[in-house]
């Protein structure tokens, strides 16, 4: 029987910052709050074979996306025009 792990990102939270609107100024009274982070995760998450974390995205109807570090220095290299 394997057990499995609940694993919260946020508990592993190293950089949040501000996206969207309110991070170029450009938001008004009906504006969200965009949200963008890095995680580190943690190894036995890593070399878990049946789970596969790269990207977290549903925060209770916040609008937040939390990046593994690896995926996000990954995206960066790649110049993803979303991270830059």
């Amino acid at each position: 029987m394997r057990l499995e792990r609940k694993f919260n990102p946020l508990d592993y939270l190293i950089f949040e910052g501000l996206a969207g609107s309110r991070l170029y100024g450009t938001h008004d009274d009906n504006s969200d709050f965009d949200t963008r982070g890095v995680c580190l995760t943690p190894l036995d998450v890593i070399l878990d074979p049946f789970h596969n974390f790269k990207v977290a995205d549903s925060f209770e109807g916040e609008d937040k996306q939390i990046y593994d570090l690896g995926n996000f220095i990954r995206l960066c290299a790649d110049n993803n025009p979303n991270i830059l």
